[in-house]
This record gives C-alpha cells, sequence and structure tokens, in this order.
C-alpha cells in the first residue's frame, strides 16, 4: 500500500519537472476540473472539484466529481490534497467533502483538505456540541500560507494567494510551470475585473487607494511576473477537439489590455468600471456665484 502524503514523501522535489494534468470539463457548471499527477510516484492532488448545478435546490448530483474519482482508479493514482481555488459564497457547489469521503475509502485514508473558510465553518460546529475548550484536531488543515510549498511525489506545488479578486480566500496553484486558478487574472477577463470591483468596500467617493483594487493590481503583477511559456489553465469556457483549456502566459499578456498598464492607469480603468457597474452619476462642480449675481438675486426677489 501506498505512503500517505503526511507521512513524508520525497525529500527532494524536482522543481522544474512537468506535471501530467488530466482536464475535465463540468457542463453544468461550465468549470474545469483538474487532477494533477506526479508521473512518476503516481501521486496527486485534486483542484476546483464540483458537483452538477440542479433545478432542485434541494438535490445533489456528482457526475464530474464521480468522473474523477473513475480517472483516479482507471491510474491508480493516490490523491494527497484536494485544494480549490476560488470556491466561496452560497453559489459554490464544491464536491471536495464528497470526494473526500470517495478517496478515504479508495485508498484507506482521506485527503487532505486545504480550505480556510470550511475549517472555519467546522469549527464553529465543533464548538458548540464540545465546548469552546475542546481540541478541534482534523486532517483538514487550513488553506496553504502565501509562497508555502508542499510536495507531490517528487514535485513542489506552490500557493500564491490572489487577493483583490471577489474571495479573501482566493488561490493560485503553480506545480512545476503549470498555474491554476489564474487564467481570468492573467487576461484580466472581465469577470475577473467585475469580481475585483465586487468586493471593494469603496464609497462612491472612490478614494484612490482602494484596498482591492490594489490587492488586484498586486496580484496580477504576480502572476505576469512568471515565465513567459508558464502553462495558464482555464477556470471557466469551452474547448473543441484535441485543444487543451490553456494558455501560455505569453498569450494571456496579449489578451491583457491592462499588462503594460502603469498602476494608475489601472486603478483609473478601475474607478472607470465601478462607476459604470453601479451607476454612479457624477454631479459638475457649481460654479461659484460672485456678490453681484447674490445681490441682484435678493432684488428680484423683493
Amino acid at each position: 500500500m501506498a505512503v500517505p502524503a503526511s507521512s513524508g514523501l520525497h525529500p527532494t522535489a524536482a522543481f522544474d519537472a512537468s506535471p501530467v494534468v488530466h482536464n475535465i470539463y463540468s457542463e453544468s457548471t461550465k468549470t474545469w476540473q483538474y487532477v494533477v499527477a506526479d508521473p512518476t510516484t503516481s501521486h496527486c492532488i485534486v483542484i476546483d472539484p464540483v458537483r452538477d448545478r440542479c433545478a432542485d435546490q434541494a438535490a445533489m448530483a456528482t457526475k464530474a466529481a464521480d468522473a474523477i474519482v473513475s480517472l483516479v482508479e482507471q491510474h491508480s493514482y493516490v490523491v494527497d490534497y484536494i485544494l480549490e481555488t476560488h470556491a466561496s459564497g452560497s453559489q459554490c457547489l464544491s464536491a471536495a467533502w464528497y470526494l473526500r469521503m470517495q478517496f478515504a475509502i479508495y485508498q484507506g485514508w482521506p485527503p487532505q483538505l486545504c480550505n480556510e473558510a470550511t475549517v472555519s465553518g467546522l469549527e464553529v460546529q465543533w464548538q458548540r456540541k464540545y465546548g469552546a475548550g475542546s481540541t478541534f484536531s482534523t486532517t483538514i488543515r487550513a488553506g496553504l500560507r502565501d509562497g508555502e510549498s508542499v510536495t507531490l511525489g517528487w514535485l513542489s506545488l506552490t500557493s500564491m494567494h490572489m487577493p483583490g479578486f471577489g474571495s479573501p480566500h482566493r488561490r493560485a496553484y503553480l506545480v512545476g510551470k503549470d498555474l491554476f486558478g489564474a487564467h481570468s487574472i492573467a487576461t484580466l477577463a472581465e469577470d475577473a475585473f467585475d469580481e475585483s470591483i465586487n468586493s471593494s468596500e469603496s464609497t462612491p467617493e472612490l478614494r484612490e487607494d482602494t484596498v482591492s483594487f490594489l490587492d488586484a493590481w498586486t496580484s496580477m503583477q504576480r502572476v505576469l511576473a512568471l515565465p513567459s511559456d508558464t502553462r495558464v489553465w482555464w477556470e471557466g469556457g469551452i474547448v473543441t477537439g484535441e485543444v487543451l483549456p490553456c494558455d501560455s502566459l505569453s498569450q494571456c499578456k496579449m489578451a491583457n489590455k491592462h499588462a503594460n498598464s502603469s498602476e494608475p492607469d489601472f486603478l483609473a480603468g478601475m474607478r472607470e468600471r465601478y462607476i459604470q457597474r453601479l451607476g454612479i452619476v457624477t454631479q459638475p462642480t457649481p460654479k461659484p456665484v460672485g456678490w453681484k449675481t447674490r445681490l441682484g438675486s435678493l432684488f428680484s426677489a423683493a
């Protein structure tokens, strides 16, 4: 039987090696799920698994998640981690908990689930049931810290925090030269732009130092600073034929109209889009009224 990831896999990781990437499309959510594996040891991670969207909100379907289980079993993979790049909000259809149970049966132990939002919710339930003084102990752990790396067989996976784009828990994951969870940031697609605006707590006055706008700028610059041959995998969108759902970072830069913008120009674009989104009508500044005009209005009123 293979050894679980928590026992320590290999002390030396081949940082520039390439993983095997399996992409599985979820038709109901229009999103991509990924199984990323080390070809040498067959250890893998699952990224962004989802349940199927159902017309009946009380129902649950797992066709997309079951496709991941079938693929893992077909290749005899060992699942070390289940990771999510931007699973948050009421519309989230995460299948992480379902897959964790399935893989616990399949391989004899559950993969680690790294999700800050999930852990905080579990802690609340645990304290309500057993009291605030109880020790919360589980293989579920908080999200990987910014820049934290873990081994995936002989590969290395690094977490990159992406604040300023919707969720404070948004992550991108870099394995070799394959990046997951940041395509919309690298291209600054319209949905990512709007996520940045929606996450802003700024008032209609649109302070220039809006924290979320600056966070979005910093996150985008971190992604664009990676090597140009980095493969950036899609979060959503449909491909046809044998085309892979990814682009090189150089292609993403060509699609990003703000790739060569300065920070002031980027913030100005954010503010302009923010005004459009909220339908804010800027009022013209009234012209100063001289004393002669004011006196004339008094006499006319009499």
